[in-house]
């Protein structure tokens, strides 16, 4: 009978072909451990540093958006509250100011007069006021006052404007122009809060 071995490949390993087979000391093993540990101790602190740098990316990226929300909310807030304040304090100084002075205008009229009679006890007092408005001082000026008042309206007198003359010593009063700096005021405070709020 006839094989057919000689047809198939053969895996076999002949006996003179066989190296010895060489081991590792252990001083070799140990330094090849050491050296696999260090790897992967170098490899995990590497993706712990990735990670860390990710982290702090992305919570710098949110807090950035975070801000600039917060900061447009509060422009928002600031213009709608400035929105809703320049009516009242414009209705202030236009209606209620106005009054109000006109009101404690004579009370003013009279803390000056004691303030410029003083050492001029027996001098002339004199008011130079604007048209309408000797009717509404005359009051507060015979309620405070013992001394008698000459009261002169006139037509260059403007609104809260009120000429005070003791003796030799003349003094203004002008609660006009108070209002008028104050309006100034208000609209430069709302023209520069706008100009901000506009342009961040």
């Amino acid at each position: 009978m006839m094989t057919i071995s000689h047809l198939l490949e053969d895996f076999s390993v002949p006996d003179n072909a066989i190296e010895p087979l060489q081991l590792m000391s252990e001083d070799g093993l140990e330094d090849l451990r050491l050296a696999s540990f260090e790897q992967g101790y170098t490899a995990g602190w590497d993706d712990a540093i990735r990670a860390q740098a990710s982290d702090q990316a992305r919570i710098t990226g949110a807090l950035g958006n975070n801000l600039e929300d917060l900061s447009f909310t509060y422009q928002e807030a600031l213009v709608q509250m400035m929105t809703a304040v320049e009516p009242v304090f414009r209705g202030l100084v236009e209606t209620v100011l106005p009054e109000a002075l006109m009101q404690s205008v004579g009370e003013q009229i009279v803390e000056q007069c004691c303030e410029m009679a003083m050492g001029q006890v027996a001098q002339p007092v004199s008011l130079l006021v604007p048209p309408g408005a000797a009717n509404a001082i005359q009051p507060a000026l015979q309620r405070n006052l013992s001394m008698q008042v000459e009261i002169v309206e006139s037509e260059d007198m403007g609104p809260g404007q009120v000429w005070l003359k003791v003796g030799d010593r003349e003094r203004e009063i002008d609660c006009g122009q108070l209002l008028t700096n104050l309006r100034s005021s208000i609209d430069a405070f709302f023209f520069d809060t706008t100009k901000a709020t506009v342009h961040g």
